[in-house]
């Protein structure tokens, strides 16, 4: 972990573990640095770090108080983004949104396995019933992006697969730029994106008209309409 000034040079180094684990470098470090994981603020008084609705202990990699969830949000009730620090990240300690999305994306340049594109999509999202209100949300996006790999379709690309979401229960969170980068074959695919303020975990399974292929936004925009719903726990 590295913060520089605005000239650019070293001002704070730290050396992280997966979970979070931050032993700073003093000698390299001439500034306090409070920030951790996304959203989570470093509370010397209490050793913990603070994640707006919880706080978390790095070295036990869970929180102190259990998920506002209870059961909805798993069995363990203290453990941070299903034990998956390395690919996703929970900055506000609270909401898993999950659903699916599907892209199509056209080339428009190629020179080789390499190629530029415009892409189009559509991600379906909500959260489980949280204290009696649930999130749905349906979010637009569109961009251009970068392509290296062999596509079945030709300039043609279409995908889609599974998608978990981490943030705050409130559909509008997902309304602003768009970004990702991923790594997929027909059946599978690792990779993450962002949608608006929110991060998303793409690991898993997927439908792709590509053989092989990686690809990586250069820039996009998401559009979310959304609704908080009353629901039976």
């Amino acid at each position: 972990m590295l913060a520089t000034t605005k000239e650019g040079s070293s001002s704070w180094k730290a050396v992280a573990e997966a979970f979070g684990a931050t032993d700073v470098l003093a000698g390299y470090s001439g500034i306090t640095m409070n920030l951790r994981f996304p959203g989570q603020y470093f509370d010397e008084e209490f050793n913990s770090h603070y994640n707006f609705h919880r706080d978390y202990r790095r070295y036990t990699g869970g929180y102190i108080e259990s998920d506002p969830a209870g059961l909805n949000g798993g069995v363990n009730f203290y453990i941070y983004v299903s034990n998956r620090p390395l690919i996703a990240i929970d900055h506000l300690g609270l909401v898993e949104w999950s659903g699916a999305y599907g892209m199509f994306a056209v080339d428009w340049i190629s020179a080789g396995y390499i190629s530029s594109n415009v892409f189009f999509g559509n991600a379906t999202l909500q959260t489980k019933c949280v204290n009696g209100r649930k999130g749905i949300v349906n979010v637009k996006f569109t961009g251009i992006g970068v392509d290296v790999g062999i596509s079945f379709g030709g300039i043609f690309t279409f995908e889609t697969a599974p998608l978990t979401c981490y943030a705050d229960m409130d559909p509008s969170v997902f309304n602003g730029s768009f970004a990702m980068s991923s790594l997929g074959t027909p059946v599978y695919a690792v990779g993450a994106m962002r949608i608006g303020s929110a991060m998303c975990d793409m690991k898993g399974p997927q439908v792709s008209t590509d053989f092989f292929n990686y690809s990586n936004t250069i820039a996009g925009a998401a559009v979310a309409r959304g609704r908080v719903v009353d629901c039976c726990e």
